[in-house]
């Protein structure tokens, strides 16, 4: 079993910056066609995403967008951008520094066009999203 550079880096930045690492791991039923789906969990204040995993086995669905997003309201792409409507799985890095959070944030997935902007709908019957995304916490106590 091979380690991946994904598993590494927390292990890595816990004991340089005493981060606590946790994931948020969502599936998605995306039955409905909307312009947006809400995922339950949020990334809380203070917190730094490091990585960020996303399958969508069925493909995207929708009839007017071409992409989907999973981002936050006013930045619907900022974790990620779908490279067209079809089925695909895809684990990458987050390179957003050693900057926390200034303010938790409600994650969803959006429907969008080829430059990943809002637009139309997504979802369908026998449509999931599973979301998965590690980030680094630091753990005060007293």
């Amino acid at each position: 079993m091979a380690i991946t550079a994904i598993a590494i880096v927390p292990l890595l930045l816990s004991s340089k910056l005493g981060l606590s690492f946790f994931r948020i791991d969502n599936t998605i039923d995306m039955a409905i066609e909307a312009a947006s789906f809400a995922i339950a969990d949020r990334l809380p204040i203070n917190s730094i995403p490091f990585a960020i995993s996303v399958n969508f086995p069925n493909g995207v669905g929708g009839t007017t967008s071409t992409k989907a997003g999973l981002g936050i309201e006013g930045d619907i792409d900022k974790y990620f951008l779908s490279p067209d409507k079809l089925p695909f799985e895809q684990s990458r890095p987050l390179d957003f520094g050693a900057t926390p959070l200034s303010a938790a944030e409600s994650l969803s997935i959006y429907a969008c066009d080829s430059n990943g902007a809002a637009s139309g709908t997504i979802g369908g019957a026998g449509i999931t999203a599973t979301i998965s995304i590690t980030y680094g916490l630091k753990i005060i106590t007293s």
